[in-house]
Order: structure tokens, then C-alpha cells, then sequence
């Protein structure tokens, strides 16, 4: 297996999500500089990009889930413009949102659905049983301390309902689902957790541990492709003299055995990343890195990703 390069994103950008839709990539929302409002639709057929309906509340650092037809976008963060800092007052770089906002895949136009129970960012989205399932995340301006919570939505009741907590309170999880059950990966909470958890929400009350990330880190992607799951890309420490670096690395969890091998090294080292699954075809996308010397980003740490690779039989 090895990755091969396809069409760019339209802009560079991280803090991103992408759900496969039939022969479509949605990638809804994200951050560069500023955070947008963008829904950009990749076609794997004819490897091109075109823009879909935008978010109605431009947000980035998001959790996303397809559900019947239905892209739910949960949360997430909003980068203030130097003008609103100095009009308010306040100086706080982010604003934490809590919308909760769906994109109807056959008219294309969005709704809004009832707010997460706190506002939050950082967090993973997935669904499972007929449920949207928001876990674990961050409030970006109330002291940067993570949650351990687990909310459901229901969309025939219209309400979120608590779940098993994790247990430990993490920003940047990635989640996916295989079958009836969800896995949660990874994590930061001022280091980098190699956890990986399950949870069958019909059958447990609490999470399972399972076979641990190989290698510990925040802000990764989680795809499930037939019974494995890749765990690819993130922030993680590469040495102790660096504080934090991006890594390239990917991992492919067996779910049968309960056991991790290595997978082909992503070309980019990569956290905030987003992967999306066509069939059995994975891609990775976008996704920010440590700023070159020359980069023109307004970050005094990232440089920001259009880069899109598809994973392909050698």
C-alpha cells in the first residue's frame, strides 16, 4: 500500500472533518487564518473539488457525523478578527461554539438542531445506532480544562441525552464506528494519550480498554475501513527536547484480534487532518504543520495543508 496524491483542496486549511457520501467527500467548515464558512465537495470520479452550501456559523476544530442522510456539525471554535478584539475589549482569541447544524444531503440546505449541552471544541463526532454521539473536547476560554462527557442525539426525539463518560477528560479524540460499537482514540490533556476505547451503546455502561495507540497523540483522524480502523497523522512529542511536532504516522488497529500494526507513512506530517472513506478507498486531507521560515501564515506555529492523498494497493 502507499499514497498517492490527488486533486488539492481549494484552500489550505486544518481543523477540518470529511465524510464519505456515496462517490462524494464532504468537508465541511475548517480554519486557516481565519475560520471559514466553506463546504468544499471533492468527486473521486473525476478527481475534481466543487463548493457546497455554506455553514450558516463559520466554525473550525469541529465534530462531524453522517447520519441517514443527514451531515451533523457539532461545536467547534471561532477565530476573532482583530477587529472585534479591539471593539469588545476582549482579547480572547477564540470564541467556543455550541451550534449544532445539519446539512440536508438531498436539498443541499442547512438546518439548525438543538445546541450541544456546553459549548465545546476539540471534540470527535460519530454515529452509531441511529444516534449522533458528541464526546470529550474543550472549552477554548474557560481555563482550557477537557471534558470527559459523552452526549447522544437522538433526531426522532430531538434532544441530546448523556452517556458513559470517558474515562479520562481529553481534547482531541478521533472516533470512528465499526458495526455497533465506537472506538475513541488518542487525546491531549497537557501530554498525549495512546488510549483507544470502545463502547457498544446498547450492551455497556461503561467504556472498554483496548490495545493502546502505538504511538500517543492529539488531534489525529480515525477511518474505519471493513474491520480495521487507521489511526493517521496528529500531534504528538517526537523527542524530549521538542516540546510537540506533527507526525505522518499511521497505525492500523485489527478489531477482530485487538491489535495494532504499522501502515504506510503519510507524505505529510499532519495533525488536524481529516480521512473520509469511499468503499474500501481512504483519504486524508488537509491539516496544519510546524510553520516553515517562509510561510505566510499569521500562526507563529502552523502552517496550514491543501494536501489530499488517496491510500492505493502497491
Amino acid at each position: 500500500m502507499g499514497w498517492v496524491r490527488r486533486a488539492s483542496l481549494p484552500e489550505a486549511k486544518h481543523d477540518c472533518q470529511a465524510l464519505g457520501v456515496g462517490n462524494e467527500i464532504y468537508v465541511p467548515t475548517g480554519s486557516n487564518d481565519l475560520t471559514l464558512d466553506t463546504v468544499d465537495i471533492y468527486d473521486a470520479e473525476t478527481d475534481s473539488w466543487r463548493p457546497g452550501p455554506p455553514i450558516p456559523t463559520c466554525r473550525g476544530y469541529i465534530g462531524a457525523a453522517l447520519l441517514d442522510e443527514r451531515i451533523y456539525v457539532l461545536g467547534g471554535k471561532q477565530i476573532r478578527t482583530a477587529e472585534e478584539k479591539r471593539e469588545s475589549g476582549d482579547d480572547t482569541h477564540f470564541k467556543t461554539r455550541g451550534e449544532v447544524e445539519a446539512l440536508d444531503l438531498t436539498g443541499q440546505s442547512w438546518s439548525c438542531l438543538p445546541p450541544l449541552p456546553s459549548p465545546r471544541a476539540g471534540l470527535t463526532a460519530t454515529a452509531c445506532r441511529g444516534r449522533v454521539y458528541a464526546i470529550a473536547g474543550v472549552h477554548m476560554s474557560k481555563g482550557g480544562e477537557p471534558f470527559d462527557e459523552v452526549w447522544s442525539f437522538d433526531p426522532a426525539l430531538g434532544r441530546w441525552e448523556p452517556g458513559p463518560p470517558l474515562p479520562m477528560a481529553v481534547w482531541g479524540p478521533a472516533a470512528a464506528t465499526v458495526g455497533d460499537v465506537i472506538y475513541v482514540a488518542g487525546g491531549g490533556d497537557g501530554g498525549f494519550r495512546d488510549d483507544l476505547l470502545a463502547l457498544d451503546p446498547a450492551a455497556d455502561h461503561e467504556w472498554k480498554r483496548l490495545a493502546p495507540l502505538p504511538t500517543p497523540r492529539s488531534d489525529l483522524s480515525l477511518a474505519a475501513v471493513g474491520g480495521q480502523i487507521y489511526a493517521v497523522g496528529g500531534k504528538t512529542c517526537p523527542s524530549e527536547e521538542e516540546r510537540w511536532g506533527c507526525t505522518g504516522c499511521v497505525e492500523i488497529y485489527d478489531v477482530d484480534s485487538d491489535s495494532w500494526s504499522p501502515g504506510p507513512t503519510l507524505p505529510m506530517k499532519s495533525a488536524w487532518l481529516a480521512t473520509a472513506v469511499i468503499g474500501e478507498r481512504l483519504f486524508a486531507l488537509g491539516g496544519a504543520r510546524q510553520k516553515r521560515p517562509d510561510s505566510t501564515s499569521r500562526w507563529t506555529s502552523a502552517e496550514f495543508l491543501d494536501d489530499v492523498y488517496e491510500l492505493v494497493a502497491a
